[in-house]
């Protein structure tokens, strides 16, 4: 929570607005240890060091945790960072697509993202991502997400947060949930590799209005703002197009 009142009462008048807000009490700090007692029994903290990242991981935590407790029948939850614009249109389209195609049974206990392979752990001291030994035996993390646009299948917040209890905790959040805690409860991680872009030269706007593309980064608010309203437009003239297809068709002629 935010040490100045001000900013509070700020939030809670979006929150009145909009309801578009989960805030738990801890103060948010990157590499910072200040945590409430509240969230002890999330995660298992072995070893107490400035170094670590724990609000990064209650963030994560906790929208699992709101998941959980207040949305317990959804099929999917999709977490996006707050810089990325996303064709929900398509993505709704694909999932059941998915669903239908393997059955709701396999579908279940899955992780749809752009999946990071074999990479190797930093050892240098100056790098940003850089990972003490005894913090990561390991040479090379498992395969885990790109943590810019991830889609849970809604069985999975309950058994991640269940799973968070008994692991040792790690600072690098997407690796945590993705890889880790994921790897622990035998999560499937599909990939949908370029579906999700990450370098504006993998996928322009166009092919993110189209459907192409799933997931894009936006420059600023405005941008992405903008960028929704073209894949609206874009939705209802197909939507338009499809029902004036169907009207015209035989077995819809009168007699």
């Amino acid at each position: 929570m935010p040490r100045d009142s001000k900013i509070q009462k700020q939030l809670l008048e979006e929150s009145r607005k909009k309801h578009d807000l989960i805030q738990q009490n801890f103060h948010d700090s990157y590499r910072n240890l200040t945590w409430k007692v509240e969230f002890k029994h999330l995660v298992s903290i072995e070893m107490y060091d400035e170094t670590y990242n724990v609000s990064m991981i209650l963030q994560a935590l906790m929208w699992l945790r709101f998941i959980d407790e207040y949305c317990p029948n959804v099929q999917y939850i999709i977490k996006l960072d707050d810089d990325v614009v996303g064709n929900i249109l398509e993505i709704i389209h694909f999932l059941n697509e998915h669903v239908k195609a393997v059955s709701l049974l396999k579908s279940q206990k899955q992780i749809f993202c752009r999946v990071i392979y074999h990479r190797p752990v930093s050892r240098e001291k100056k790098n940003k991502w850089y990972v003490r030994r005894d913090e990561l035996s390991s040479e090379y993390y498992s395969n885990y997400c790109v943590g810019m646009a991830i889609i849970f299948t809604g069985d999975l917040p309950n058994m991640l947060l269940r799973a968070a209890k008994k692991e040792r905790y790690f600072w690098i959040d997407d690796y945590f949930i993705t890889g880790i805690l994921a790897k622990k409860v035998e999560a499937q991680l599909v990939d949908l590799k370029r579906k999700i872009v990450i370098y504006t030269w993998e996928g322009n706007e166009e092919a993110l209005v189209n459907g192409d593309i799933f997931f894009r980064l936006f420059s600023n608010m405005s941008h992405g703002l903008q960028l929704w309203r073209q894949i609206e437009n874009s939705y209802f003239i197909r939507f338009l197009n499809s029902s004036l297809q169907l009207m015209m068709s035989p077995s819809h002629k009168r007699f």
